[in-house]
Order: structure tokens, then C-alpha cells, then sequence
């Protein structure tokens, strides 16, 4: 279960992160005590299950990738993608390693369901990463074709442009 972000335009009193008078954001778990920070929290941040809390950070790891146009840059989008993936499966394994490790009459239960689900879903996500393929431009110093034509710095930021929006449309899809 994820945690409401509430926003404070004014504190009353001074907390860990405001002073009187200064904005902040607050939320609580059930369970547990008040966080407080001066930024909106991402989603990562509100989710108590450790595992969709790592679910969540990795997705916003992939909505943060970004570009400054250079070959050098794809290469270090590429090499990040292929740790998130690495990290992804990761936590697939760590539910596998849970679900094995259940007696068999509870593995058909909710629990047991609920981790499947999970197990599939990272698997599922991963594969999806991966077939996202970096290695089908040559970038925008490739030698010039018999006619003259090549490919531009522009064709090459509209290319490494398309790929991050594939990979940023990649996302977790389940509970």
C-alpha cells in the first residue's frame, strides 16, 4: 500500500526539514513513523513493500535517462538500461527464491499468486528493455555512403530520442 504525499504551504512550527513559515511535504505509512522532505516525494518513496519501492525506483531511473546528443551518451543510456534490466531481474529472482521457499500448499495460495505475478512481470519488463536494440545506428561520424549521404547529428539525436522514449514507456504492470 502506497502513502499519501501531503503538501504544507506554511509550517506552524519548524520540523526536520522546514522552518516555520517554509513549504514541505510530509506522508506516513501505517505503520511507522512521519517523512518529511523538502521535494514532492517520488513514488519510490511512498510505496512500504520493498519490493515495489525498488519496482518504482527503477522506473523512475528510466524516466530520468536523458540525452546531450553525443554517440559517447547512447553508449551510457545503453550500458544504464542493460543495469536496470540486470537489477529487474534481480528482484524477479528474489521473489522466485520466496516463492520456492514456501511450503507447496501456500505457493496455490494468495501469497504464492501475488509472487508469481511479480516474478513474471520483471521477467516480462526485462524482456521488453532488451529487445529495445542500441546497436542498429552506427552514430553520426560513420563514414559517408558512395553518394554522398550519411547520417546527421540531427538523425542521430532524432534516433537516440526515439529510443529513450521506447525505453521510458516501458513500465512494471503489476501488483
Amino acid at each position: 500500500m502506497s502513502a499519501k504525499a501531503v503538501f504544507v504551504k506554511k509550517a506552524q512550527k519548524d520540523n526536520p526539514v522546514a522552518k516555520k513559515g517554509e513549504s514541505y511535504w510530509w506522508w506516513k505509512f501505517r505503520y511507522g513513523g512521519i517523512h518529511y522532505s523538502k521535494e514532492r516525494p517520488r513514488q519510490s518513496q511512498l510505496e512500504n513493500s520493498p519490493f515495489l519501492s525498488g519496482i518504482r525506483a527503477l522506473e523512475e531511473r528510466l524516466e530520468d535517462l536523458s540525452l546531450d546528443g553525443t554517440e559517447r551518451d547512447a553508449d551510457g543510456i545503453q550500458s544504464e538500461v542493460e543495469d536496470i534490466i540486470s537489477e529487474i531481474r534481480s528482484l524477479g529472482d528474489e521473489c522466485q527464491e520466496k516463492l520456492d521457499n514456501m511450503p507447496e500448499g501456500l505457493q496455490q495460495g494468495s501469497s504464492g499468486e501475488l509472487l508469481q505475478e511479480r516474478v513474471d512481470e520483471c521477467e516480462s519488463m526485462a524482456s521488453e528493455l532488451e529487445s529495445i536494440s542500441f546497436d542498429d545506428y552506427d552514430g553520426p561520424d560513420v563514414p559517408k555512403e558512395e553518394n554522398g549521404e550519411g547520417p546527421t547529428p540531427e538523425e542521430f539525436t532524432d534516433w537516440i530520442e526515439n529510443k529513450l522514449e521506447e525505453v521510458q514507456n516501458v513500465s512494471y504492470g503489476g501488483s
